[in-house]
């Protein structure tokens, strides 16, 4: 970049979801390839959030639930796929606070508010871990309803 450019808008956000792991996995990471008292990239990202993990009714997440967790800020029920246990919208934590609509998820705030979005999965497309970003329904097998909304999103 020259002195006279512009520097690139930076308000953008690279969600990464690692399904499965815990902090014991990157410690065996750093210890395999760093040595106990080294540092891995995972270590140096410069901004980087963590969370409790129990849910709303158990200790241990659902792969499901652990995603509305990521997508809406809120702890739900083990079976939530973006609805509540009546099949309501989940209330996010923004929509909480008054920001937003019931309903929508931290992707469907930024699909809003006109920014680029993208679903990156290695997976197949109705994986809740992205998939709960883009669809809610009230069982995570309906996986024709979840596809077609997320290709129908616009993210």
């Amino acid at each position: 970049m020259s002195d006279n450019s512009t520097p690139p808008n930076n308000n953008s956000v690279i969600f990464i979801h690692p399904d499965g792991t815990t902090p014991s996995h990157y410690a065996l990471a750093r210890y395999e390839t760093a040595g106990p008292d080294g540092r891995i990239n995972w270590d140096r990202m410069d901004s980087a959030g963590s969370y409790l993990s129990h849910i709303g009714d158990q200790l241990t997440a659902t792969s499901n639930a652990g995603a509305v967790v990521h997508a809406y800020g809120v702890k739900p029920q083990a079976g939530s796929y973006g609805l509540d246990e009546a099949g309501n919208p989940i209330a996010s934590l923004s929509a909480r606070e008054g920001l937003t609509d019931e309903g929508m998820t931290i992707m469907e705030e930024a699909i809003a508010a006109g920014k680029a979005t993208a679903v990156i999965n290695s997976g197949f497309i109705a994986e809740p871990g992205t998939g709960v970003f883009l669809a809610d329904v009230e069982n995570r097998g309906e996986t024709e309803a979840i596809t077609a909304e997320i290709v129908e999103s616009g993210g």
